[in-house]
């Protein structure tokens, strides 16, 4: 096996003791949370577009009667887990919100990093439920869970060489007949200003899945440029989604990629990370001239899927959310696990 060496390796586990447990510490927050069903009006063509917020890095994207998904995390391991020891999908919790959200009917799973918190419940998810989906990641990503027992080598597509970056365009992976989707290089920010866990690749398979954290590496990463189609095959909405703060130019799709003015921008955002970036989420705003936004992956996750939700202790969100009443100058949200928003013609 062959793995990029990991800045702070010989810090690795001390720095993530301190940054777990300071997340002990961490109490409830002043933050406007908005849950329940959101219904927005915008110029969808013909289908409203459905996005239910799955906490971590997960959504539901469906419309048309087809459901598209960005790696969701339902087993959410303790911090004390997360630090020393086995890691468990917990397969009931899996098993409940599958059936809630109907997610055997998913084409597709988005996997922008290797992280235990993006990855870890895919292989489950995939094999027991969503036997349909696809599971689009890195090389990485496809070297960590190839060996999980039952799951199908041919599901598992790297995305590597379909990427995009700023000045030039991917390459589209069409999902269904509703959806299609372009990588976009992009990078991982820090944890903290001088911790950045779990980094590295893998160029070969793994013999056994990952058990713990540190198992599951980074690797390359990406974001997604996700563009759903109506009944007819025309361009009905474009959305921009990443699960990891980054800074110009990784992260930043084409200029070319901007929509037309007919058609909305749905721009979804992750609010960890974001103070060790330059100008984020502000510069990704302009440069996508979002219409719309979406803020995941901004709650505590190291306790038991849609309990007690308050910002990561690592994140100001308060200077987050500020940025985002400054530089967004149409609706955007921060989600509770669960809530949904439902876009609709007008």
């Amino acid at each position: 096996m062959v793995i990029r060496a990991m800045r702070y390796a010989g810090r690795l586990r001390g720095s993530a003791l301190v940054l777990i447990l300071s997340s002990l510490l961490c109490a409830g927050c002043g933050y406007t949370k908005t849950g329940g069903v959101q219904t927005i009006c915008c110029p969808v063509r013909s289908d409203p577009v459905e996005l239910t917020y799955l906490g971590s890095g997960g959504w539901i994207i469906e419309a048309g009667g087809e459901m598209l998904l960005t790696a969701p995390l339902f087993s959410n391991p303790g911090p004390i887990a997360v630090l020393t020891g086995v890691l468990e999908v917990k397969k009931e919790i899996i098993d409940e919100r599958a059936d809630i959200y109907d997610l055997h009917e998913a084409l597709g799973v988005l996997v922008g990093h290797g992280h235990y918190d993006h990855l870890m419940d895919v292989s489950y998810l995939t094999v027991t439920h969503a036997k349909s989906a696809t599971i689009y990641g890195s090389r990485t990503v496809r070297n960590q869970i190839i060996a999980y027992p039952g799951l199908d080598h041919r599901r598992i597509q790297t995305i590597d060489q379909r990427a995009a970056t700023v000045s030039r365009m991917g390459r589209w992976t069409s999902v269904g007949t509703r959806f299609r989707f372009m990588p976009v290089r992009s990078q991982h920010s820090s944890h903290t200003e001088n911790i950045h866990l779990w980094q590295g690749v893998r160029t070969i398979p793994m013999a056994t899945v990952p058990r713990t954290a540190h198992d599951w590496l980074e690797g390359e990463t990406y974001a997604y440029v996700i563009d759903v189609m109506n009944r007819s095959g025309q361009l009905q909405m474009r959305i921009y989604y990443n699960d990891s703060a980054s800074s110009y130019p990784l992260g930043f799709p084409p200029p070319a990629m901007r929509t037309p003015d007919a058609v909305p921008m749905l721009t979804i955002l992750t609010a960890p990370g974001h103070k060790w970036e330059t100008d984020y989420p502000g510069q990704i705003l302009s440069h996508l001239a979002a219409d719309y936004a979406l803020v995941g992956h901004w709650e505590y996750f190291f306790n038991n899927w849609g309990g007690l939700q308050f910002g990561t202790p690592t994140t100001d969100l308060n200077a987050f959310t500020d940025e985002m009443e400054l530089r967004m100058s149409g609706p955007w949200w921060l989600p509770k696990v669960g809530a949904k928003f439902i876009f609709v013609p007008s």
